[in-house]
């Protein structure tokens, strides 16, 4: 095998194994123009969450702090097959009831019971100096959203090009 032959497959191989890659771990997140102010710390100090919707009216979504004073904000739609998860504020974790999936909200909503292919994702969050929180992207695409979706599909056509 010639030189180029080899280095030409590994690029292909490197390729598509990034590609297989969660967007998460290529770094990649999305960012939407819809920045939506969910509330403010005092409320979420005060009553430990905070629901919402993101990126859309139908994606229900919620910003929690967790006990290390953490705010996170995560989708609640189970990545298995689109069920609402609820917070079990006990365990930290992230429960789906139709299949049993569960999410370590501590450890960026990782899966910790299965069938759930991936993590919940995590909804990017933004404090102004009043204390405001917005939502601002998310490092992963929600359960049935045909706008991460788009998203997700630009990114991989303009990686098809390098």
């Amino acid at each position: 095998m010639t030189l180029k032959r080899r280095q030409s497959l590994f690029v292909l191989g490197s390729t598509a194994f990034v590609a297989s890659l969660p967007l998460t771990a290529r770094g990649q997140s999305f960012a939407f123009p819809n920045k939506i102010k969910i509330g403010t710390k005092a409320q979420i100090n005060r009553f430990g969450l905070i629901s919402f919707s993101y990126p859309g009216p139908t994606h229900p979504a919620q910003a929690i702090k967790l006990r290390d004073g953490r705010i996170v904000a995560y989708s609640l739609l189970c990545t298995h097959m689109g069920c609402p998860v609820s917070y079990d504020a006990d365990s930290e974790r992230y429960l789906c009831p139709c299949h049993q999936s569960a999410y370590a909200a501590w450890n960026h909503a990782a899966v910790v019971q299965g069938p759930a292919p991936r993590p919940l994702p995590e909804i990017l969050l933004d404090e102004d100096l009043d204390g405001n929180i917005f939502a601002v992207g998310l490092s992963a695409p929600v359960f049935g959203s045909s706008a991460t979706i788009r998203q997700i599909e630009e990114i991989y056509a303009g990686e098809s090009k390098l």
